[in-house]
């Protein structure tokens, strides 16, 4: 009976050992496996950082970066599809009359102004260009100093296309006496490319 009783004894202990050691085998195999899996995750991620795209950028002509500026400017307004291509051809034509169509390398707000005022001077004449960037404004045949609710110019770059809209504002304010002015209407704006100062549009 006692030697019967010390072998329930030993065997329970074994089978206690046994799943001891099993538990332990389980773990080891369990942080293996995990192991495993963070090298394996480890190496896909770095293989996709090696993958390089081979894809060719999308080129698009001069005509179709026009037209998708005026898409953007006149996204709210009543021009369809085939109004847009025509104000774009419109654009690109003023362009073409300039005496020069091609400046320097645009760095910056300030250089794309440079080069706009040389172009809205041809086309528009130094005397707009004066009025524009005045001080004052002539209300009732007197010139009267007011104070600008916006810069002479507003400048915006979009960058998919590497492409400067520069847009003059009218005058528009308050006077030194609390008179509110303002000149609604649409200004002319130009279109030049960064990469080499090319004019590629000209609304007028």
């Amino acid at each position: 009976m006692k030697k019967k009783f010390l072998k329930i004894i030993v065997i329970s202990a074994f089978i206690l050992n046994f799943s001891g050691c099993m538990a332990d085998k389980e773990k080891e195999t369990l942080l293996s496996d995990n192991s495993q899996s963070e090298t394996s995750i480890s190496e896909t991620e770095n293989n996709e950082e090696e993958i390089t795209d081979f894809s060719e950028p999308i080129v698009y002509t001069e005509q179709e970066i026009v037209e998708f500026i005026c898409q953007d400017i006149y996204q709210y307004s009543i021009l369809d599809e085939k109004g847009i291509e025509e104000l774009a051809e419109y654009m690109t034509d003023n362009a073409e009359t300039l005496s020069k169509t091609t400046y320097d390398r645009i760095f910056s707000d300030e250089d794309a102004i440079i080069k706009a005022r040389e172009v809205l001077i041809e086309t528009e004449g130094a005397e707009y260009i004066e009025k524009i960037e005045s001080e004052y404004i002539e209300l009732y045949e007197e010139y009267v100093k007011y104070n600008r609710d916006d810069p002479y110019y507003t400048v915006k770059y979009y960058d998919e296309y590497d492409v400067w809209m520069i847009n003059p504002n009218p005058a528009s304010g308050i006077t030194e006496d609390g008179k509110k002015i303002g000149a609604p209407g649409m200004t002319p704006y130009v279109l030049i490319r960064g990469k080499d100062g090319k004019v590629l549009a000209i609304f007028k």
